[in-house]
């Protein structure tokens, strides 16, 4: 329902409301200026001083929840994620101990999602339990958060699949390879570690840069997948063991703003 006026690449871009409406849809706003902001601070000053009426960005959650104490709507929804990439494909070509189900179950019984969503994420997280979104179809209703959390069960696992506790309590060491993103994502994978330390599984993380991370994930030049590879924003599939944040995609109040 509306012309594209202006267009400055990397900056800004306005648009009109149609003149005689549209066949499907109708406009309610005349007018939009839309404005690329890359630092989430300007956005945040812009906000609070009404500069912009809305925003869409990665917060963090701190962020998001002064903004609500001042009188900002925040909506949140499933779309983004930092997920655990675990392919079993790879893993099996290049003999790595995640090719064995028994493992990757493990590793997934062993993170309190729900933890990480209400302590890291300050209730702003959705915690999924299955590879997928719970607004998509395929979505299993009985595979739940809480059921999804047993480290005990992880321990067993790990004993059938072979892997004994050594002297100092380690079971297996895996490479734990971070697309690295700042704030919570980096704090969330720190957790991660820590908590498969507590069922025998010794993860040197390690934060590698874009152009790495994408190698692995394209297999480009024959640049092996990692053991344990989180990132965000690469896609979803039955490879992956996700942990959703959400991204905003729209707005449905004048004062809003939509974080992650």
């Amino acid at each position: 329902p509306w012309k594209w006026t202006k267009w400055v690449a990397w900056d800004h871009t306005f648009a009109e409301k149609v003149s005689g409406g549209h066949p499907y849809r109708s406009a309610g706003v005349d007018r939009l200026e839309m404005h690329h902001i890359t630092v989430t601070e300007t956005g945040v000053a812009a906000l609070r001083t009404g500069a912009i009426d809305f925003t869409f960005n990665g917060y963090f959650p701190e962020q998001a929840k002064d903004l609500e104490k001042r009188g900002f709507i925040v909506q949140v929804n499933a779309v983004g994620q930092p997920a655990l990439h675990l392919h079993p494909l790879d893993a099996c070509a290049l003999k790595y101990p995640t090719c064995d189900v028994r493992v990757r179950r493990a590793m997934y019984l062993s993170v309190d999602r729900k933890s990480l969503a209400d302590k890291l994420w300050l209730g702003y997280a959705i915690p999924a339990p299955q590879g997928g979104s719970p607004r998509a179809s395929g979505w299993a209703e009985d595979i739940t958060v809480e059921s999804s959390y047993d480290p005990k069960r992880a321990e067993q696992l790990l004993e059938e699949a072979g892997y004994k506790k050594g002297p100092d309590g380690v079971r297996l060491v895996l490479d734990y390879f971070m697309n690295w993103i700042p704030g919570v994502p980096d704090l969330m994978a720190q957790a991660i570690v820590d908590e498969w330390s507590k069922i025998g599984i010794k993860s040197i993380y390690k934060k590698v840069d874009i152009s790495v991370a994408l190698l692995a994930h394209y297999r480009t030049d024959g640049f092996p997948m990692p053991v344990v590879f989180q990132a965000g924003g690469l896609g979803t599939g039955p490879g992956q063991d996700n942990f959703y944040f959400v991204r905003g995609a729209y707005c449905d109040d004048v004062k809003a703003v939509r974080c992650f």
